[in-house]
């Protein structure tokens, strides 16, 4: 029963986490007056598998700060290819303001080996008298084995750009890193790299809310505790 508890409660532990670290440069001809407007989020150089939950997260949190977003896919859906000419048609009869995009999006997996390791199990004995003769009872847990597997973690490299969606001018440029835990899934790094876009956003200066006051935390970062083997 105690195993079971103790495993029951690894599992608890060790859960999905990514965490991105960005570095930023702000145009410097925008004013300090500027606040982010409409906002289309465009990864097209993502699969669909990671890309829909990033464009939805990206709009769900915008949106927590009093800014309205859209999806890229739903404006610019990936069946259709249009020219550059429709898509600025498109962003003006949407009234999008501003774009963030993705571009140079590239995933990779770091691999670590955990070596096997090997637990002897314990002996315990107990000693009973009936009358004149003593009896021994001696008991024995197994030993076990851990390790002896191969963690596969997940790392994502990508730049985003926030561009003005009239002129198509670069109003802010982002280097992302990203790197998750073993249980990384693609709603994981979706929340991270939205997070820390937004959080990094409002520390330029970008982002002023709406709906709540403006965050004094400076982490661009989204944190993982788990277990050190797994993230």
């Amino acid at each position: 029963m105690v195993k079971i508890l103790s495993s029951f409660a690894l599992v608890l532990l060790v859960t999905a986490c990514v965490r991105t670290n960005l570095t930023s440069y702000t145009d410097p001809q925008i004013p300090p007056t500027f606040q982010l407007g409409k906002t289309m989020v465009f990864a097209g150089s993502m699969p669909l598998a990671e890309r829909i939950p990033v464009e939805s997260k990206f709009v769900e949190l915008l949106d927590a700060e009093g800014i309205e977003a859209v999806r890229g896919v739903d404006i610019i859906p990936p069946t259709q290819k249009m020219s550059k000419e429709q898509i600025a048609q498109t962003l003006m009869d949407s009234e999008i303001d501003q774009t963030i995009v993705f571009s140079g999006y590239q995933k990779s997996l770091d691999s670590q080996y955990v070596p096997q390791t090997y637990t002897p199990g314990t002996s315990y004995s107990t000693v009973n008298v009936y009358g004149n003769t003593g009896y021994i009872t001696t008991n024995t847990t197994p030993g076990y084995t851990t390790g002896g597997y191969t963690i596969k973690k997940p790392r994502f490299s990508y730049d985003i750009n926030l561009h003005d969606a009239r002129s198509g001018a670069i109003l802010w440029t982002a280097s992302a890193d990203a790197r998750g835990n073993a249980f990384a899934d693609a709603d994981g790094f979706a929340h991270s790299t939205a997070a820390s876009t937004i959080t990094k956003l409002k520390n330029d200066g970008l982002i002023k809310s709406v709906n709540k006051p403006e965050s004094r935390n400076t982490r661009t970062s989204v944190p993982c505790t788990t277990d050190p083997h797994f993230c």
